[in-house]
């Protein structure tokens, strides 16, 4: 009989590029990024907000845009498919739109990353 290896867990990979680095790795309190379309901005952000839920227990964030359908038609696609799929996979991150918390993505840390759209009031 041969036995079964347990799958390895899936590690994810990330290495920002020029001003996508600087804004990853500062540790200021407010970061602006600018340039062209398709340029990392972002992700990059994206991926510092994930860190940031991942190794501080208990962390708040926000991603929001002028329109809640803006914001699930890009910055989330990038959320769910690059930034947090094997955490999502993983079980580390669960996802919960219901109308008795808020919208976002909860952490097994406690940490919370809220969604929304300016368009759209909190009920």
């Amino acid at each position: 009989m041969v036995a079964e290896q347990a799958a390895a867990p899936a590690r994810h990979w990330y290495e920002p590029r020029g001003a996508c680095r600087d804004a990853f790795l500062s540790r200021a309190s407010e970061v602006l990024v600018s340039g062209p379309a398709g340029t990392g901005k972002s992700r990059a952000l994206l991926e510092k907000i994930h860190i940031m839920a991942m190794l501080n227990p208990g962390f708040r964030g926000l991603l929001v845009r002028k329109t809640q359908a803006s914001l699930q038609s890009s910055a989330l696609v990038t959320w769910r498919k690059f930034v947090t799929v094997e955490a999502l996979l993983a079980s580390d991150v669960e996802y919960y739109g219901g109308s008795a918390r808020e919208q976002g993505y909860y952490y097994r840390n406690g940490s919370v990353v809220v969604t929304g759209g300016m368009d759209k009031a909190p009920r």
